[in-house]
Formats: structure tokens, sequence, C-alpha cells
């Protein structure tokens, strides 16, 4: 892919609220490695969640990942060398509880760090405010779990459903209220 092409943005956008990707742009080479389940991109780090599809598909797909970004950056900011400090951790969820509890942390805690960084301490006063946010944070899976937009490259509906994650707004705008209220 050119690295200057002018519709690379528009494609990600177009992924992102739903629609299928450019044909020049996406060569379908192989059945996916992972399916992702949620993910969220903050200032200086990110997070997936991913279920692989086959044997070691997390670790290729994070090697292609990482790769890919290190040789764009490189190549956008006319640089040399790793990108990365330290290679990415692999965390496995045992059970619907810690997978609920992990979706919440991806979610909802590391983009508020984005929206106001001492929000922990501090607490939250608009939640409407909060609300709006996390439904425009184009950079989380959060406008796609708990909100309207249905991005091309999360896992399916019907995937998710198995997993227990429900697409239910009011359910769920409950569930971020009652963790938006905890204390840590």
């Amino acid at each position: 892919m050119n690295l200057y092409r002018n519709d690379v943005g528009k494609a990600a956008n177009a992924l992102l609220n739903g629609e299928k990707a450019s044909k020049r742009l996406l060569v379908v080479e192989h059945k996916p490695l992972v399916n992702i389940l949620s993910f969220a991109l903050v200032i200086n780090h990110n997070h997936f969640i991913l279920s692989s599809n086959v044997k070691k598909g997390i670790s290729i797909y994070m090697q292609k990942l990482n790769t890919s970004f290190a040789k764009y950056f490189n190549l956008k900011y006319q640089r040399q060398g790793n990108l990365f400090n330290k290679p990415f951790k692999v965390i496995s969820i045992q059970g619907n509880s810690q997978l609920h509890a992990v979706i919440r942390y991806v979610n909802i805690k590391n983009p508020l760090d984005v929206y106001r960084q001492n929000w922990r301490e501090g607490g939250i006063e608009k939640e409407e405010e909060v609300f709006c946010f996390l439904n425009n944070y184009q950079f989380s899976s959060f406008p796609d779990l708990f909100g309207e937009r249905r991005a091309k490259f999360l896992a399916p509906d019907s995937e998710l459903k198995l997993l227990g994650i429900k697409k239910d707004k009011e359910e769920n705008i409950k569930i971020i209220k009652d963790y938006l209220n905890q204390k840590e």
C-alpha cells in the first residue's frame, strides 16, 4: 500500500462506519488470524481483546501489526530502528465475568484517561458529557459495543453474543453508570 495514498483515511473511516473497504486497498490472502472483540487506542499505548482463529494467531497478528506500524511510522517520520520498547503482553481471559471487566477497562477507563487525566481521583461530574465523549471517541470499540457504530473489522455480532457481549443499549448504560460510580 502506498503510504501517501489519499484514500487510506477515507477507507479507515469507512471500515469504522460499517462500510466495506475498497477492493484496491484490501486484499484477503487468508482466513483472519484473530477476531477483534474490543480495542482502545490511547495516547501512548493500545489494548486489544482478541480471540484466535488459528494456532498462535494472536502472536502472529500482533507481530504483523507492530511490524507494519513501525515501518509506517519510520517511513513517515524518516527514522530507523525499533519503535516499541517492550513486547506485547497477553493475558488469557478466564470466564465471562473477567471478559466483561476487561471490556469495561478497555472501553471506558482507558478512553476516559484521554478525556480527563485525573478523572479517577476527581470522579465524573457530568455523565452526559462522558457518554458523549465515549460514543464519539473513534479510537475505541465503545461506540460499536455500547452505541450505534458498527465497525467492519470487529468480530461478528454472532460471536460477540456467544461470548455474552450484549448490544442492549439500556442495559449497557446501566452497566457503565455502575462502573463509573465504583470506587477503586
